[in-house]
């Protein structure tokens, strides 16, 4: 087949049997397989554009919202890395910001997204890699028609956002560059402080500790196992860590069997909520 493309066969003409006939619409509509095809299409897709109702959100703070947990490129389920911690109804913080997270908010809360867009006070990249940070730019633009965003994240990014504000389109954002001596700081008016954790990944990475009215959320993006990380998750209300390894019942049960045991905090290789 590939000769045939790179020196394709001059001889054959249009009406050869090796070439594939036109279909007509009358022979589409006569082919029972092709159409129950269409039919099975038309019926996810249908499926698909029902309209939702606003993803239900507790009057216990913080709470979570996992607008996707997928690793690399998004999958037919998941959408990449970004989950959304709110304090507050009108404060939240969001971290990371894979591809298509304004997309996702706008799924999750078809009545309420700009109430939540506002909300966003600060966005947290973990590190550079694509999957996580290719959604900020439209839920910067999104997030400017109330307020400017503070940015924490490493100096690739903030170059990259500020590249795009002087020879693309105007965007409106603080930055605070994320690296090892980044100190504790707090969100500005909200009093949730910020503690930025080095963790183990293939690239230069963190994770981040969000304290506020005694409470924590301790979240990394893509890491192995970590003992800085596990430092910083004692007595917490929320462990986060995503990771792209997949979990079986025989993992599971080691991780509560062991940890839970132990009085240790439980260290799951994905995103989940955990009521410790």
């Amino acid at each position: 087949m590939f000769n045939s493309i790179i020196y394709p066969d001059h001889s054959l003409s249009l009406n050869s049997p090796a070439c594939l006939k036109n279909l007509s619409l009358i022979d589409l509509k006569n082919d029972g397989k092709i159409m129950n095809i269409i039919s099975k299409q038309d019926d996810n897709l249908n499926e698909a554009l029902k309209p939702t109702e606003d993803f239900p959100i507790s009057g216990d703070y913080p709470s979570c919202v996992f607008l996707g947990t997928s690793s690399s490129c998004p999958s037919k389920y998941r959408n990449v890395s970004s989950i959304l911690v709110s304090f507050h109804e009108t404060t939240s913080v969001l971290l990371d910001c894979g591809e298509s997270t304004l997309s996702q908010l706008c799924y999750r809360f078809p009545t309420n997204a700009d109430i939540v867009i506002s909300s966003i006070k600060l966005i947290f990249i973990s590190h550079i890699h694509a999957d996580h940070h290719l959604g900020l730019i439209s839920l910067i633009k999104s997030i400017n028609r109330f307020q400017e965003v503070t940015i924490l994240a490493q100096c690739e990014i903030i170059d990259f956002l500020s590249y795009y504000h002087t020879f693309v389109s105007r965007i409106n954002f603080k930055s605070i560059i994320l690296n090892s001596l980044t100190p504790d700081f707090l969100v500005p008016s909200n009093n949730i402080k910020i503690t930025c954790i080095p963790v183990d990944h293939s690239i230069e990475a963190y994770g981040i500790r969000l304290d506020h009215l005694g409470k924590s959320v301790v979240y990394s993006g893509d890491t192995a196992y970590c003992l800085n990380l596990v430092n910083y998750g004692f007595n917490l209300f929320f462990y986060l860590i995503k990771h792209k390894f997949k979990i079986n019942e025989k993992n599971i049960y080691k991780a509560f069997s062991t940890n839970f045991t132990n009085k240790k905090p439980l260290f799951l290789r994905t995103a989940y909520k955990l009521n410790l």
